[in-house]
């Protein structure tokens, strides 16, 4: 799992960070193995790979969900503009599965009105009520296409 959209502070513990988040999500007992920052890029601070126990990832996930955290949840002395900045909890990606997930979206967002990653596979689907199509290699995009 990975959490972004938080500002990198000096001496921060990424772990300490992570199990206030954890406690703005109403998650009695977190399950983190490890954490740390990793990739500033620029202006942009990076994101915090979190190691967890595997029966709390999705704990994780679904509070992420319908809490939806904001900077402001957990660092309350942030600037009026950043404060409602969105914290995003995701499952980590392979590098494989983010480029194929950012193609995804930029090829078949006209076509397309869900394409979302979910238990390690990239999903896209035409209406709501329609067929999930999973999508593995660029050449499942291809198919889709036509």
């Amino acid at each position: 799992m990975e959490v972004s959209g938080l500002p990198a502070l000096e001496n921060e513990d990424p772990i300490l960070v992570v199990r206030n988040l954890a406690n703005k999500l109403n998650i009695e007992d977190p399950g983190v193995i490890t954490a740390k920052r990793v990739g500033n890029y620029g202006q942009k601070p990076g994101y915090i790979p979190v190691e967890l126990q595997e029966e709390k990832r999705c704990c994780w996930l679904q509070k992420a969900r319908t809490v939806k955290p904001v900077l402001g949840d957990l660092i309350p002395n942030a600037d009026e503009n950043e404060s409602g900045r969105k914290i995003f909890v995701r499952e980590a990606l392979t590098p494989h599965n983010k480029a194929l997930l950012w193609k995804a979206r930029q090829q078949l967002s006209d076509t397309f009105k869900y394409i979302w990653f979910k238990d390690g596979k990239i999903r896209a689907r035409k209406e709501d009520k329609s067929k999930v199509f999973i999508l593995r290699k660029e050449a499942d995009i291809g198919t889709l296409l036509c």
